[in-house]
């Protein structure tokens, strides 16, 4: 896949939900099943293998660097009301552990230091994903605790509280 920020063309360093590299996009009928998230549902497939395209597909990522920020931040608000709802905020440790191999993976692994600028601030975004998520989603568990410890008591059918 051919992922272009503005007219730039960059090929290497996507992962972590910011760009598609290889994805399944062309499949058979009754293959493909996604299992429900907000963000980047994962995929199962079940049948045979289809075969690969010869000609890349081109995804426009981003007009810009502000737009790539503002869907980083976009993506963060939506996976962390994922972690809030499935309990499972982590701690800051994890999440800037998390951080570290994801720009590992993204600038390194994958060779965004070949993309110049663009590759470094992709791996830089990669590793804030997971930082902002993590913190947004203990936010949201926070706030969701103190609604519910300062809502009223509802009452129950025969008029009591509980």
């Amino acid at each position: 896949m051919n992922n272009f920020v503005g007219a730039t063309l960059v090929r290497r360093g996507w992962g972590s939900g910011l760009g598609d590299v290889m994805a399944p996009r062309l499949y058979r009928r009754r293959v493909k099943r996604w299992k429900a998230r907000r963000v980047d549902p994962a995929v199962v497939l079940d049948g045979r293998f289809a075969g690969e395209l010869e000609t890349p597909i081109v995804r426009h990522a981003a007009p810009d660097v502000g737009h790539m920020m503002a869907r980083l931040n976009h993506q963060t608000s939506l996976r962390a009301q994922d972690l809030a709802d499935a309990d499972d905020a982590g701690d800051l440790p994890s999440d800037l552990i998390a951080a570290i191999g994801r720009f590992w993976t993204s600038y390194v692994w994958r060779q965004g230091v070949r993309e110049g600028e663009l590759g470094f601030l992709i791996a830089m975004m990669a590793g804030l994903d997971a930082v902002l998520s993590g913190v947004r989603a203990r936010e949201l568990l926070k706030a969701r605790a103190q609604a519910a410890a300062t809502a009223p008591a509802q009452p129950t059918r025969f008029g009591r509280t509980g």
